[in-house]
């Protein structure tokens, strides 16, 4: 449970954080709320698989089609109409690659927690 618990907090805290910095961006910016949110879903979204990747390390094949399985279903979310009026999700216009790029910068932080954890434990990059 330690092992877990220890990679699940800070990790959690990581995409947290991401996804309120993701919001705030685009609330500041005056965007309807169904923007922010759905900007704030798509960093969630991207961190979670970045979260994925991570876990599922090192990838075999089976795991590796779980997360080309995940990917499928997050790439599927916005073409179809739908879904998209299911879920109420409107990108944020204008706003996207400023979204997308508060993404990248919680996967890096994901990542780079991810290594210097995996180096403080006996030099393995595996996080057991």
């Amino acid at each position: 449970m330690g092992r877990v618990l220890r990679f699940a907090l800070p990790a959690g805290a990581i995409v947290a954080g991401t996804a309120f910095a993701a919001w705030a961006l685009v609330r500041t910016h005056g965007l309807p709320l169904v923007q922010q949110r759905t900007g704030a879903t798509l960093v969630t979204l991207a961190l979670s698989l970045s979260v994925l990747v991570l876990a599922a390390m090192p990838l075999t094949w089976r795991r590796a089609l779980m997360v080309a399985a995940m990917i499928a279903g997050f790439v599927l979310l916005f073409p179809l109409s739908l879904v998209r009026q299911f879920y109420e999700l409107e990108l944020p216009r204008g706003y996207l690659g400023l979204t997308l790029l508060t993404a990248a910068v919680g996967v890096a932080a994901l990542t780079a927690f991810w290594i210097v954890r995996g180096r403080s434990n006996n030099g393995r990059l595996r996080g057991d």
